[in-house]
Formats: structure tokens, C-alpha cells, sequence
């Protein structure tokens, strides 16, 4: 007999051991839904075998008595714990609070006191157990009223299970069988206790059952993610996505679908479609099938031809295992198609009004030239007869005709940079493209007595000749009106380690305040401290020319010490070496 308790003994030391390296392992993820009820669970467990451990090791009845009756300290938290833990692992934690905690409590606490005083009132032995029994399996009403409450709440906790493993999906159903799996040795351990079968008679199985019931539970927290995405969250994350959600396997059949995916297909029941090949359900989606064909993350637009279309933005992510094997593909998509519908009419509407610009610029440019070259010739004509007065509304006339012109000129530049979806890149010689636009504003320099310097470095790069010398006449024209009184300009090149090169205009301006910077390249935005009017489109059209051809655009200025506006364009490559 000493040999068989020493056995016992071992046996469940080892399970309280189990039972505090599990408590170990669930510790730091406590705050994890169903952590808590988790860790009551493996600490009843170890009371249990601890207890029950002592009660093997001593020799006298009296000893064995005391420590079987300290086992149920634990015994008796184990079934709330369980269920508790269940009810949290099948969404239903707005059961749990401190009012249910507190009810389930009151039977375990009860059960303590009343088995802790029996022998002044009988209610829970009611005088069938003998010193020397190493287990009670009858008693008194209340001995068998606890068995009953302590058991119905396990039935709950399986029922709770078994119903969610009916509704669980697929992909979760595995997890969920272990779980009821586990669930269950308690029962089969209480039943083999009660049997012949025993093949450890006169020991109590079921605390070694709930040890290993916590183990699984534990196992699954830790490869399964039991606690950090229980399976019933995925009705609150997958279920009720607005986006659809579809899962394939290696073979490409269909192992999940939410509510959205399914309406897409006008099926009410994921039965219908589980287990079927995905190009068999969304035959309309053949074109996205090629995309099976990698391991890679996928993205694709689909069209599908309805009265009106339908667009979808669809994303494929490939699945690995923990061996990092290909496991399958997660499908998600969403319905695109209002978007679709404002980005075509915002689109159709650009091009009605670069249409309407490109007419319109055209049909002025002619007569505003025609005004342009009047005027020249009644100043020349009219130079030496004409009075002071009408020399200066001639000169106004010609200045308000030029702007006009150069507006024409912007809003046919603007145009033609929109319809130009590709422009082929040469190399150009910068220098000379900025000495032409200098030449071109010779009047303006003239009239502002503007110096106007250049640097002696410069690049090759690659672009386009007449949108670079629009920037340039851009820039240029800009430093003149806003720089100081007279203009000091320098234009100035240089590379840069990223292999752009960048041009710039420096001016001795006003400065530009830091707030107002980020505005200056957007369409008809104009500052409130400059002192010229104007259309407030050439910065904006600078940025997009600089976008085409590769390259950015930008300013530096500082408040009293100037501005200089830059802009890049990607140097020309230089060829290898000949070997």
C-alpha cells in the first residue's frame, strides 16, 4: 500500500506542477478575453492536486481526512471557472459580470462552510464516510446536491460548445472539436472513477482530468491563438464586415465566405458554396484567376459587366502554416463602383473643360495678337505727335493685351500637359533653354532694371526643351515682379547625390513666410502680399511639367532675405565605360 500512495502521491504532484507551469504560461496574457477565468481554472486545479498530493504522503485518518476535505478549496472553484471560461469563449461575455460571478460563487462557498462543519449538522456526509476512504462517492443531500450543480454547469459549458461547433466555420471548427475534446476527460474521468475500470483504484481521476483539459486549452492559446483570436470574434470581425471575405485552400476551393462575399453571389447560406471550386461559384471573376498562380500578395480591379457596372477592388493574400508551408489564399474586396462612377465623371468633366480651355484659348489668341501688334504700331506711329496721356493708355493697353496673352499661352500649356498622358524624354541643354527664356523677357528685365546672373555649371539632363523653358520663363518673370527694387536674379544648377540635377532662381525679394510656401504650386492660389495681380496658374503648371518630366519643384525662402524657387530633372545617364 505505501508503494501505491507514493505512486498516487507522484502522479499528482506532477499534475500541480503541470497545473502552475500552465498558470505560468497563461499569466502574461491575463488581460486577454477569457485569460482570467482560464487562470481560476488551472489554480483550482493545483489546489486540487496539491491537496489531494498531501493527502496520499500522510499516514494517520485523521491527517487523510483533513486533507481530503481541503481538496475541495480547489474542487469546488474548478466547474464555475469552466464555465465561465466557456461563455466568454462563445461570445457571450455580456453574461459575465459581477452579479453572475457572484451568484455562481454562492454554491462553492456554501459547500466550504457546510463541509467544514458537518459534524454539527450532517448535511453534506450525513455519516457514510469513513476516516480511512480515500474518496467519498455518497453522502448526504448536500454532498449530492453539490455534484449535481457542479456537473450541470460542466454540461452547460459542453452544451455552450457543441452548439458552436455547429456554427463555427470551417477554418474554426478544429479548434473548437479540441476545446470540446478537452471538455470532456472530466466526465470520462468522473465515469472510470466510478468503474472497475479504474486503473488506479481508489484514486480520484477527475483533478488529473482537469489538469490536462487546462494544458489543452493553454496549448491552444499558445499555437492556436485560442485567447488572442477566439473563433467567435470572427463573427464580430468577419461577419459583419461590410468588405467580403473569402478563403481558399491549396486547391483552390472555397473553405470560407462572410455574409458580404455571399451577397455578391445572391446565396443566403454558406453551405451552398463551402467546399466548391472558386471558379466554379464566381464565374463572372475568371479574369482574377491567373492571380492564383503566385505566392505573392495580389491586387486587382474588377468589372463586372451589369446594367450598370459594377467595380471591385480585390486584394489576394497568400496563407503560410507555421512551417511557413503555402496553405491557402485569403480573398478580401469591396464594392468600388460609386467611387468609379465620380472618378469617370470627375475624369469626363476634366476633359469637357480642357476642351473648352484649348477653344476658347485658341479662339483669343488671334485677335489678342492682333491687339498686340495695333498698339506696337500706333506707339511707333504715334511717338513723336501723340500727348503724354494718350501714350500711357496705349502703353496700359499693351501691358493688359500681353498678360492677356500669356494667359492664353498657360491655359494651351496646362491643356496639352493633361492630355499628354507619355512624353518622351531627350537630352537638353539647360543653358541654352535658360538663355532663351531670359531673352524672351529682355523687355521685362529692361523696364525693371533687373540684373540677371547665371552659374557657369551646367548639366545635361533629360526632358523636354519647350516645357523646361516655360518653367524657366515662369521662374524668371516671377523674380522679376517680386524681387527687390531693382532685382538682383541668379540662376543657378547643380547635382545632387540621388542623381537629379537641380535648377534654381534666387531672388532679393520680400521673402515668402513658411505657411504661405505650401500653398504657392497649387492651382489658383495667390498669395495676399504680393503686389502684382495675376491668374495664379504658372506655379501650378510648373509642378505638373516638373511631374511629367520626373522631377519635383520647390522653395526656399526665409522672410527679408530673398526666395529661390528650384526645380529637378533627372541627369542624363552616363554610358559605361568601354571595356
Amino acid at each position: 500500500m505505501y508503494y501505491r500512495d507514493l505512486l498516487y502521491a507522484i502522479l499528482l504532484l506532477l499534475s500541480a506542477l503541470a497545473s502552475i507551469i500552465t498558470i505560468g504560461f497563461i499569466w502574461p496574457r491575463r488581460i486577454t478575453p477569457g485569460a482570467k477565468p482560464l487562470l481560476g481554472l488551472m489554480l483550482g486545479t493545483a489546489v486540487w492536486s496539491f491537496t489531494y498530493t498531501i493527502h496520499w504522503l500522510v499516514v494517520t485518518p485523521e491527517a487523510k481526512a483533513f486533507w481530503l476535505d481541503t481538496t475541495y478549496l480547489g474542487a469546488a472553484t474548478v466547474p464555475t471557472s469552466f464555465l465561465i471560461f466557456t461563455l466568454v469563449y462563445t461570445q457571450r461575455e455580456n453574461w459575465v459580470n459581477k452579479q453572475s460571478v457572484l451568484i455562481l460563487s454562492v454554491m462553492p462557498i456554501l459547500t466550504l462552510l457546510i463541509l467544514w462543519t458537518d459534524s454539527y449538522h450532517g448535511l453534506f456526509f450525513a455519516g457514510k464516510r469513513e476516516l480511512t476512504a480515500s474518496t467519498i462517492h455518497d453522502g448526504g443531500p448536500w454532498f449530492w446536491g453539490y455534484i449535481v450543480y457542479a456537473y450541470s454547469l460542466i454540461l452547460v459549458g459542453l452544451l455552450l460548445l457543441v452548439r458552436r461547433f455547429f456554427t463555427a466555420q470551417r477554418l474554426y471548427r478544429r479548434q473548437v472539436g479540441m476545446v470540446i475534446a478537452a471538455s470532456l476527460l472530466p466526465w470520462v474521468a468522473s465515469i472510470v472513477s466510478l468503474t472497475p475500470l479504474n486503473p488506479l483504484p481508489q484514486l480520484d481521476l477527475p483533478p488529473m482530468a482537469f489538469v490536462l483539459t487546462g494544458i489543452i486549452f493553454t496549448f491552444n492559446l499558445l499555437r492556436g491563438r485560442l485567447l488572442d483570436i477566439v473563433p467567435v470574434a470572427r463573427t464580430t470581425l468577419v461577419e459583419n464586415m461590410s468588405d467580403s471575405v473569402l478563403v481558399l485552400d491549396t486547391q483552390g476551393r472555397i473553405v470560407d465566405i462572410n455574409p458580404a462575399a455571399r451577397a455578391v453571389l445572391g446565396k443566403d447560406h454558406p453551405g451552398t458554396v463551402l467546399g466548391q471550386p472558386f471558379s466554379n461559384v464566381f464565374t463572372k471573376w475568371v479574369d482574377i484567376t491567373t492571380q492564383f498562380q503566385g505566392t505573392a500578395l495580389q491586387r486587382a480591379e474588377i468589372r463586372l459587366e451589369e446594367n450598370p457596372p459594377r467595380y471591385f477592388d480585390v486584394q489576394i493574400n497568400p496563407l503560410f502554416d507555421r512551417s511557413k508551408r503555402f496553405s491557402g489564399r485569403l480573398i478580401t474586396w469591396r464594392d468600388i463602383s460609386e467611387r468609379k462612377r465620380v472618378e469617370m465623371e470627375r475624369e469626363q468633366l476634366i476633359t469637357d473643360l480642357d476642351a473648352y480651355a484649348h477653344t476658347v484659348a485658341h479662339d483669343l489668341k488671334s485677335p489678342v495678337a492682333a491687339i498686340i501688334g495695333f498698339v506696337e504700331l500706333l506707339l511707333e506711329d504715334m511717338a513723336d505727335n501723340a500727348d503724354s496721356n494718350t501714350q500711357q493708355i496705349l502703353s496700359r493697353i499693351h501691358r493688359s493685351s500681353y498678360k492677356v496673352n500669356t494667359i492664353i499661352d498657360e491655359l494651351l500649356l496646362l491643356a496639352s500637359i493633361r492630355n499628354l498622358a507619355y512624353v518622351t524624354l531627350n537630352p537638353i541643354n539647360v543653358r541654352d533653354i535658360a538663355q532663351e527664356a531670359v531673352s524672351r523677357l529682355e523687355r521685362a528685365i529692361q523696364e525693371s532694371r533687373a540684373e540677371v546672373t547665371c552659374t557657369d555649371f551646367w548639366p545635361t539632363v533629360m526632358g523636354y526643351s519647350p516645357w523646361v523653358e516655360e518653367v524657366w520663363m515662369n521662374y524668371i518673370s516671377n523674380a522679376i515682379k517680386y524681387g527687390g527694387n531693382p532685382p538682383h536674379i541668379h540662376l543657378d544648377a547643380q547635382m545632387m547625390p540621388s542623381g537629379m540635377a537641380r535648377f534654381s532662381v534666387r531672388d532679393n525679394g520680400e521673402g515668402i513666410p513658411k505657411p504661405d510656401q505650401e500653398k504657392l504650386f497649387h492651382q489658383f492660389e495667390r498669395l495676399d502680399n504680393v503686389r502684382v495681380e495675376g491668374n495664379g496658374l504658372g506655379l501650378s503648371i510648373v509642378r505638373r511639367i516638373a511631374e511629367k518630366l520626373g522631377g519635383e519643384v520647390g522653395v526656399e525662402s526665409e522672410v527679408g532675405k530673398g526666395s529661390e524657387f528650384y526645380f529637378t530633372l533627372p541627369a542624363m545617364p552616363t554610358a559605361p565605360p568601354q571595356v
